[in-house]
Parts: C-alpha cells; structure tokens; sequence
C-alpha cells in the first residue's frame, strides 16, 4: 500500500461514519498499522490532514448522502442501475471514487433505511433558539419529568458542548466539532445549534465560506478561527502564496496556479485575489485573452508571462555606448 492508497482508504472511512470514528474503530480497519510501516507512526495526525481536505466538501458530500437516503426510501430500499449511475457522477466530483460509492457507500446507506416508517412523530428543529430546551434528547426524558427539570438538561448540555470546545481554544476544526457532537447523547442538530452559539459568541470566524442548510452541515463545513489567531494565519497565507509564486522569475502557467491554491486549505475567491495582486504587482501579463469575470477562473484559464521592464532605455544606452565608441575611433585615426 502507498501513502495515497492509505489517504484513499482514510477519506473512504471518514465518509463512511460522516467523519466520526473512534480509535478502536481505526483499530479494527488495520489503517494504523498500514501507516506505520509507511514511516507514519502518527496516525491521528495523518486523519487530522486527510478531513481537512475533506472540509470544504463534506457538506456537499451529506447533502448527497441524504439524496441517496431519499431515493432508497422511496423504492424500498433499491436504487436502479441508472440511479447509482447518476450518483457516481455526482460523488465523483467530489473526489470519492466509483467503486467506493457502489461497492461500499451506496450499500451501506441503503441497509440503514428503516423498513417502516417511526411510529413516533420526530421532533422538528426549524428554529432552535425558540425553545432549546424542547430538543433535548427524548431517550434522556421521562414523562413525569417537570419544565425545570428539561432546563436544567439543556443548561448542562450546552456546558458540555462549551467546555468541550474550549479544549481547542482559538482554532476548532470541523473534524474536532464532528467529534464532539457524535461523543455525546444527544441530536446532532440540537448539539450542533450550541456549537453554533459559542463559535457565535466567541467571534469565531470560518476559514472556509461556509455551506449548507442545517447548524450540523455548517458548522462542520470548515474549521473555526478566533480573530487574534485568524488575523497572523491570513497573513500566513498570503505569504505562502506570494512565496510560491516569487519561484516564478517570467512565466507562471494556469497549472501551477492551480494546483497551488488546491494544495492550500482556505477560501478559493480569497486566495485568488492574492494571486491577481501578486501578478499585477510583478508585472505580469496573460497570454491568451480571457474573458472571465470571476478572479478565480480569470486567472487559471490562461497562463502568465512577465512584462519585459526598461527595454527602452537599455537599447538607448546600447546605441549610445556604439556611438560614442565609433566617435572616438574616428577622432584617435
């Protein structure tokens, strides 16, 4: 095995628990041990990186998870050929191959469709902040159970999630917020709204644009920064893109560019106006014409060529020296 066959297989579980594994589960898979014959005895580390890369498309990735989950429903638990098909194409652009999504994502999906549907009425959870304290898991309510009893719950719930979060002081990751939600006995959603709260309260701000229609995909689409550690990370951002690029003396291809700003774990429309400037700065002029509006796809749909400064006035000091050298010959004969 490889080291990107090991990443494979590593992205390929964190989609199979929606990025919630515990150690003993990494145990059973035998992954651990894979890294460490490859020289990577530090497999925490390793999944850190690899759902990190898997942040800005987790969401995406959920939202089509509960589109498979639908159409099982729907048909008993089956999907046609023509259905698969259509969602492979679909997680494929989302980086999970196609023998992954039919031989191992799609089955496990569709075995976890209940036969029937719940005799109980789910609570909804369209505004949380209205009533929290109504979310709180029912398997830790009973009937005789009073309306103080229910907030006092949800406040050592909510503290849960607080001190739980505060372990990561100024930068919480979504692999970490994942976690912290599936350790504890209660809805996602309604964990998630608290997760919500101290990121909110905290002024924490997302390092990705965040995505998604629920508190769980947004707070779990991007890692989480509080403004004293956000303001030195952008700057180191913007001085490892400028870095890379100065490696570029006169020309800079689509690409390079590219491949760059993927290898980089931050806003795209961001880091591609740091390139602009970076490349308006330098000189730098595009080879082909574009006609792109968006900076992102302006500067990765053409490469750069950097424009020649001071020719002008090289040429001139040239005939000059000529000149003057032809002059002196002239008068020394």
């Amino acid at each position: 095995m490889t080291q990107e066959d090991l990443r494979e297989r590593i992205k390929n579980e964190l989609v199979l628990h929606e990025g919630n594994i515990a150690d003993w589960q990494w145990n059973r898979t035998g992954l651990p041990a894979e890294a460490t014959e490859l020289g990577l005895p530090d497999f925490s580390r390793l999944v850190e990186d690899v759902s990190r890369s898997l942040n800005t498309r987790f969401s995406k990735i959920l939202d089509l998870q509960a589109a498979i989950q639908k159409a099982g429903a729907e048909n008993e638990k089956h999907l046609s050929a023509l259905q698969i098909d259509l969602f492979a194409q679909d997680a494929d652009r989302l980086g999970l191959s196609r023998a992954f999504v039919t031989e191992q994502w799609i089955p496990s999906i569709l075995i976890l469709i209940p036969d029937s549907k719940p005799s109980v009425v789910l609570d909804q959870l369209d505004s949380p902040t209205e009533n929290a304290e109504l979310t709180v898991s029912k398997t830790n309510t009973s009937d005789g159970e009073d309306q103080s009893v229910l907030n006092k719950k949800s406040y050592t719930l909510r503290q849960e999630v607080y001190d739980n979060l505060a372990e990561y002081h100024e930068h919480v990751t979504a692999y970490a917020i994942r976690g912290i939600i599936a350790s504890i006995d209660c809805k996602k959603e309604t964990l998630a709204w608290y997760v919500h709260n101290y990121l909110s309260d905290n002024k924490f701000v997302a390092e990705n644009k965040v995505r998604g229609t629920t508190f769980y995909t947004m707070t779990t689409s991007t890692d989480w920064w509080h403004p004293n550690l956000w303001t030195k990370r952008k700057l180191e951002i913007k001085s490892s893109i400028q870095n890379s690029l100065a490696v570029h003396k006169e020309y800079i291809s689509a690409k390079e560019i590219r491949d760059l700003l993927a290898s980089i774990n931050y806003d795209q429309d961001q880091m591609a106006e740091i390139v602009s400037a970076y490349l308006v700065a330098n000189s730098f002029l595009p080879v082909r014409k574009t006609r792109a509006v968006k900076v992102y796809n302006r500067i990765t749909s053409t490469d750069w060529r950097r424009q020649k400064q001071g020719c002008g006035g090289i040429i001139a000091a040239i005939v000059f020296l000529v000149f003057a050298f032809l002059f002196f010959k002239s008068c020394s004969s």
